[in-house]
């Protein structure tokens, strides 16, 4: 039979396990998260920067002349809408 301090240790590292592991876990699942893209046709910068942060994903801007689209709305996208892509890229 196990003594008091041998039994509260197996405990210890009992609940320090599953806690590692619970964070392993929830780690895996965080981080390869992925997010839908959305079609970004009528979205101001300011709201393609807020998405962004939202989503935790990164974007690039290349500022272009166009006769039809109104100044600071989006010409095109590199990524098509409703595709996912990872969170963090």
């Amino acid at each position: 039979m196990h003594d008091k301090k041998t039994v509260l240790l197996y405990v210890i590292i009992s609940l320090i396990t599953i806690a590692l592991v619970t964070l392993g876990v929830l780690s895996y699942f965080n981080f390869n998260a992925e997010v839908e893209v959305v079609d970004f046709s009528e979205y101001t910068t300011n709201e393609i920067e807020k998405w962004s942060k939202d989503n935790d994903v990164k974007y690039e801007l290349e500022y272009q002349f166009d006769d039809v689209i109104e100044k600071g709305k989006v010409v095109s996208q590199s990524v098509k809408a409703n595709q996912m892509i990872k969170s963090k890229d």
